[in-house]
């Protein structure tokens, strides 16, 4: 009996752990499969946290820029807010909107966090220049190899996926290159909330075109 209880403890204790594992685990084919059980997890066993945090000052906005052979523009499309509200329309069972978000938003923090390290380098190296030229040179460095940069080439994944849901086979066909542009958006203070100003939008990195 004492052995059967140990048995059933230890295996309650590991199930408990590989669970915990995949869902600290980046997105992959398998948390996908089990979107269910991890959402099941996430009821009983997450910890919340953001509670404690401070509010957002900022959204990211993310732009594709669909290019001909020639460069010229076919289409273009601001992608983020999209994902933000399939997450908040398909509440509570947004398990896969929610991972999406989780993918697409690490992705533009890898390439934030990027650019502030390139610029955190120029600094030291070059403490002459202004922030605002550091920045850019953080810029031009990225766009020397941007498939070098964290997150970069899941953007790119990810606008064709877009590129297919929202244009025409015919003219899908035509797209040779897209650019990825990514902007921040302040957030109104909940005093400024009925303004009718338009919100500010910042652009943080516009990648060169890239073949598609």
């Amino acid at each position: 009996m004492k052995k059967a209880i140990k048995i059933f403890i230890v295996t309650c204790v590991s199930i408990y752990w590989l669970f915990t594992f995949l869902y600290n685990s980046p997105n992959n084919f398998i948390k996908i499969e089990y979107q269910k059980e991890m959402k099941l997890f996430s009821t009983f066993f997450a910890q919340k946290w953001s509670f404690f945090a401070p509010p957002p000052q900022f959204n990211y906005k993310l732009y594709f820029t669909y290019l001909d052979e020639n460069k010229n523009e076919i289409a273009a499309f601001e992608v983020y807010s999209s994902i933000i509200e399939s997450k908040r329309n398909t509440r509570p069972f947004n398990g896969r909107a929610e991972m999406v978000d989780y993918t697409i938003y690490g992705s533009i923090e890898g390439i934030v966090n990027t650019i502030v390290k390139e610029r955190t380098e120029i600094n030291t190296t070059q403490p002459e220049l202004n922030l605002h030229n550091a920045n850019l040179l953080a810029v031009q460095r990225l766009n020397e190899n941007p498939e070098q940069v964290q997150g970069f080439l899941l953007l790119k994944d990810y606008a064709k996926i877009v590129g297919k849901d929202k244009m025409s086979a015919e003219k899908l066909k035509t797209v040779k290159y897209v650019t990825i542009n990514i902007n921040s958006e302040e957030i109104k203070k909940f005093a400024n909330r009925e303004s009718k100003k338009p919100n500010v939008e910042s652009k943080i990195i516009a990648f060169n075109p890239y073949p598609f």
